[in-house]
């Protein structure tokens, strides 16, 4: 089971509630800022929330170093109705730990929430909504 609760308006610092698990844990997370992409994009933030606007056309965003964002969020929302995507990749070295059959966000304000993780020797982004 996992929920999100956020609130906040415009111009303020996003909080958010993760509940994850049969025996649930919270952790509270400030996405410290908005920031809207059109095109491909190599992110050096992270606690953010990533408009993507995909109308012109696929967007790949690669997402920062896990190691280095452990237990950081980012999350990540598709904002136009094209049938552009928007697909996600890691810096080399890491990996974006997600469900077999997840390929990134096709449809409008599809969103999808990644935590800054270390999996064995392996560092990256782990999907968790």
């Amino acid at each position: 089971m996992s929920s999100v609760i956020a609130g906040g308006s415009s111009g303020d610092a996003i909080s958010s509630t993760l509940t994850v698990g049969i025996n649930p844990e919270i952790y509270s997370f400030t996405l410290s800022r908005q920031i809207n992409i059109t095109a491909s994009k190599t992110l050096i933030d992270y606690n953010s929330l990533i408009a993507a606007d995909a109308t012109s056309g696929a967007i790949v965003v690669t997402l920062p170093s896990g190691r280095a964002a452990s237990g950081k969020l980012l999350v990540v929302t598709k904002t136009d109705v094209s049938g552009n995507a928007v697909t996600f990749t890691a810096i080399s070295g890491e990996s974006v730990f997600a469900p077999a059959g997840f390929s990134g966000l096709t449809s409008r304000y599809a969103t999808v929430m990644f935590i800054g993780v270390t999996i064995g020797a392996t560092s990256g982004w782990l999907k968790v909504a």
